[in-house]
């Protein structure tokens, strides 16, 4: 089972129904075998800080006051644990309504999903599809957020929110019987990108659903090398972009790209636009056929085209290290566009076919 929390309030059930996802409210029966338990728990917290006090204190005194509460049930115990095996603290909180009304059930629909991806890949699918939701930008680079599966993390200071959060998710994993879960999370903005993507997957005909399913894969692919990265970017942009394999893929990029990005792309020209990508492209060329000489000279020919850029200071670098920071540079670029071109073809699947076809 599949969880999402988000700090804003999903309006209405979204019922997915070309991908398999539907994403719902708890009812009332879960909330309230979840409140009731964690009031029941709330109720014995000094009991359990009392218990992890003397964790540290001798294994003897340790299991003799644990075994005096073993009886307080299994949640009891296996809030206990996350003490002794997570080194962590949770923290209670007091306001549990708030929480449960702001977490929502991931449902799938098997016989749909199965036709895309396999079983044991809905968890990651899951997470890339969860993960683009924000409404300026997609969150591919921002370590800020916390777009993966929650887990117990160590560091409480640095997200004492997220805290409360995993206890409460530890409630529901217990209170509703479920075999095993993931849970993600979501700062805002969840109701408007779920009805953005419902109405995405509404107008984009039914042999581009996998598309969007080889794109997300394509976009989270996770690589150190930069090299990789925008060999990755470029592929998107081409399958979203280029219809004929045969024409000229570059001129097409170059001339399409700017076309589809133009409502999302307040900082660069369209001449500027067609600069970057050319200059993203010789890039990815100079990569795939192990021209790196020419890597310097494609980065000078950006410098001189477009002036709209902070440019990395390669002057006194070795040859091997101009090298590294311009590609660095490129890919930094090549996230950029691409991000602009996905968030595009959300919100303008049909100007995308068009321009794709013509």
């Amino acid at each position: 089972m599949f969880f999402v929390y988000s700090d804003s309030i999903l309006e209405k059930d979204i019922n997915i129904r070309q991908i398999g996802l539907s994403i719902k409210k708890l009812s009332t029966i879960e909330k309230k075998k979840i409140i009731e338990e964690y009031e029941n728990i709330y109720s014995k917290r000094k009991i359990i800080h009392q218990i992890n006090k003397l964790r540290n204190a001798g294994f003897i005194k340790y299991k003799k006051l644990r075994e005096e509460y073993e009886d307080n049930g299994e949640l009891f115990n296996s809030i206990l644990d996350i003490y002794k095996y997570e080194n962590i603290y949770p923290v209670f909180h007091r306001n549990i309504d708030y929480l449960v009304n702001h977490v929502y059930k991931v449902s799938i629909n098997d016989k749909q999903l199965s036709k895309f991806i396999e079983i044991e890949d809905y968890r990651v699918f899951i997470s890339q599809f969860i993960s683009t939701c924000d409404s300026n930008k997609l969150q591919k680079n921002n370590k800020s957020v916390p777009n993966i599966p929650f887990e117990l993390r160590r560091n409480i200071k640095k997200h004492s929110n997220i805290a409360y959060d995993e206890l409460l998710i530890k409630y529901i994993f217990n209170c509703l019987n479920y075999e095993s879960y993931h849970i993600f999370y979501v700062k805002n903005n969840l109701s408007k990108y779920l009805n953005l993507m419902l109405d995405f997957f509404n107008k984009i005909p039914e042999d581009q659903v996998f598309r969007y399913i080889e794109v997300l894969e394509l976009y989270f692919l996770q690589s150190r090398l930069s090299e990789n990265n925008i060999i990755n970017n470029v592929l998107i942009m081409e399958s979203l972009l280029i219809k004929d394999e045969s024409t000229n893929i570059e001129k097409n990029l170059i001339l399409k790209t700017p076309l589809i990005i133009r409502k999302m792309n307040k900082k660069y020209s369209l001449n500027e636009t067609a600069g970057i990508l050319k200059f993203i492209y010789r890039i990815r060329s100079d990569i795939v056929h192990g021209n790196s000489e020419k890597t310097i000279s494609d980065f000078n020919t950006l410098k001189q085209t477009v002036t709209n850029l902070e440019y990395p200071t390669i002057k006194s670098a070795s040859k091997m290290r101009k090298k590294k920071i311009i590609v660095k540079f490129a890919s930094q670029l090549s996230d950029e566009i691409i991000n602009m071109v996905i968030k595009s073809w959300f919100l303008y699947p049909d100007v995308l076919f068009f321009i794709k076809n013509n």
